[in-house]
């Protein structure tokens, strides 16, 4: 009688199938994961197309398959994990039934809880540190990341107006700046001279404090009738601009 093994396979027996031997339909989802790896830990530049096949476990030539090069690569991997996230803030800003400082508070919270994690932070630091080099990636994140953001933060300053819960800034878009730059600057910070030095602050008090300075300066009893730069004449001497002398 033949006999039957009757043994527990061993772990290395038990792998995990090859991406070939996979359902196509988790391909392009394993390339972008593979392909976000390779360009946090590389950079765009130094990126290679055969790198991000051996780590999703494909040849070089199934990666073309799905993406024309790694410029199409990179789009698709900013798209697959960038873009949905600004769509859900989207959505959660008009849905939001609250005040509107609360849901600014909330907002800025969750882009920093998002945007932290290193992925989503290296793809930042990526874009900041080589756009210059690939003008055409510069250009397609300011449009489908850079401007869609801004126009989100916008939108909840345009409600907080439209309340009566935040005063008219002097410009809505300089507004908006002022709002999301520290937030990419401390991000950046994070990813690059924060990863050999001591924080200066903790990065949650940071959103707390930014939150509230902004929200102070938002408020309608915090305006003041200073006129805004913006209004000034040419010709004003620079020091009607400075603060006045503080007390003695």
């Amino acid at each position: 009688m033949r006999q039957v093994n009757t043994t527990t396979p061993s772990p290395a027996r038990c792998k995990r199938p090859r991406a070939w031997e996979r359902r196509k339909e988790q391909r392009p989802g394993e390339l972008l994961d593979a392909a976000l790896e390779v360009f946090v830990a590389r950079g765009y530049a130094a990126a290679r197309l055969d790198d991000v096949a051996a780590r999703a476990g494909v040849s070089k030539g199934t990666l073309y398959l799905y993406y024309a090069g790694k410029e199409d690569l990179f789009k698709a991997v900013v798209r697959a994990t960038i873009l949905p996230v600004i769509e859900q803030f989207r959505h959660h800003i008009e849905q939001a039934t609250g005040s509107s400082e609360q849901l600014l508070a909330d907002v800025l919270k969750g882009w920093w809880s998002c945007f932290s994690k290193p992925q989503m932070g290296g793809i930042m630091k990526l874009i900041l540190g080589e756009a210059s080099n690939f003008p055409e990636i510069a250009r397609f994140f300011n449009d489908e990341v850079t401007l869609p953001t801004h126009e989100v933060i916008r939108r909840l300053v345009q409600r907080g107006i439209e309340r009566g819960e935040f005063r008219q800034p002097c410009d809505l878009d300089t507004a908006t700046h002022l709002i999301m730059s520290p937030l990419i600057l401390k991000l950046v910070w994070n990813h690059s001279v924060g990863q050999c030095c001591k924080p200066i602050i903790d990065p949650a008090d940071f959103i707390r404090h930014h939150a509230d300075l902004v929200l102070t300066l938002l408020r309608p009893d915090t305006a003041t009738a200073a006129p805004c730069a913006s209004t000034h004449t040419p010709d004003a001497p620079a020091q009607d601009a400075l603060p006045p002398p503080l007390p003695a």
